[in-house]
């Protein structure tokens, strides 16, 4: 609240108090003289004999009290003029001119009050209506500050639907584009040039035949057996998958239960299920690696841009010559 307002206020306050005061002093002068008459009038009625009233009876303060009761209650006493001195007249005149300036007092107090409450009411209608725009302009600001916020949560969701549907999109495109990959790898045969060649130890290699044309026709090992095409393809390869392949060595458990040894391949099972039978190969044919059983996975599934398989070595040096190869993964049903 304004400072000033509540000066105002307090001055209010106390004049308000002041002739609240005034008026019951005035009021108790006019009572106690319509007392004092009435009691006069009963004495004279009682004794028949005005001379009991007769002033020279009563002290100055008697008097006093009498010329002011006289005054007060309004009665030009004229049943009092027959032994009323000029003493008595003197304090009557007195009395009259006392009351003519409390009421010409009491005047003036209203009319200050009157002002003072007229612009006590002026400053209050201001403050008021400064509250008034204060909230009307808060509230402004809130709505503006709600807007905003909703905009910009708006724009927001805008945003990120608009991302979403563009990483569909994507992921769309990619699938079609792995579709069509694995599709022209069925479609696109082996040369002979490029005919697969094994990196299996010798003792992984055993049942290995090679047909009159020099086609590896058949691929067997403990993992299981590869029949390929006159194309050198393997037969029976129900998916294809191109990408990143990686090496590793080492352990005495897959994550399929399995003893690990050549053969084994680690891969994501979302896309290769566990125990399935692949034969693995460098898009020139320079290496091959297989019959493998899909029976290990790792951590490595969750990389971003992950190898799509990890070849199991027997020793770190094997490992280091293979290094990281793009490779051609067939899965074949058996």
């Amino acid at each position: 609240m304004n400072p000033e307002y509540r000066e105002m206020r307090r001055k209010l306050r106390r004049l308000t108090r002041r002739e609240k005061k005034l008026k019951k002093a005035i009021l108790i002068v006019l009572v106690s003289a319509v007392v004092l008459s009435s009691a006069f009038g009963v004495v004279a009625a009682r004794t028949g004999n005005s001379d009991a009233l007769a002033p020279q009876t009563v002290s100055v303060s008697d008097r006093s009290y009498y010329a002011a009761s006289v005054a007060g209650a309004g009665l030009i006493h004229e049943e009092f003029n027959g032994y009323a001195n000029s003493e008595q007249m003197d304090m009557l005149e007195t009395v009259r001119t006392g009351t003519a300036v409390l009421s010409e007092a009491v005047s003036e107090i209203r009319d200050v009050a009157g002002t003072n409450m007229q612009n006590l009411q002026t400053a209050f209608a201001a403050a008021q209506e400064a509250e008034d725009a204060a909230e009307a302009s808060r509230l402004a600001e809130e709505e503006a500050s709600r807007a905003a916020e909703e905009a910009s949560k708006a724009a927001e969701e805008e945003a990120s639907k608009a991302a979403e549907e563009e990483a569909s999109k994507a992921a769309e495109e990619e699938s079609r584009k792995a579709e069509e990959a694995e599709r022209a790898a069925k479609e696109t045969a082996v040369p002979a040039t490029q005919a697969p060649t094994t990196a299996a130890p010798a003792a992984e290699a055993d049942g290995a035949q090679n047909s009159a044309a020099g086609y590896h026709t058949v691929r067997t090992n403990s993992k299981g057996t590869v029949e390929f095409d006159e194309n050198g393809v393997p037969v029976n390869c129900i998916n294809v998958f191109r990408g990143a392949a990686t090496a590793y060595y080492g352990g005495t458990c897959t994550a399929t239960g399995t003893v690990p040894g050549y053969g084994t391949v680690a891969v994501n099972p979302r896309l290769i299920p566990y125990g399935s039978l692949l034969w693995i190969t460098t898009p020139d044919g320079s290496f091959t690696y297989g019959p493998a059983r899909a029976e290990d996975t790792g951590g490595f599934i969750y990389w971003n841009n992950a190898p799509v398989a990890d070849l199991y070595f027997q020793t770190y040096d094997e490992c280091c010559q293979f290094g990281k190869r793009n490779v051609i993964v067939y899965v074949i049903s058996g």
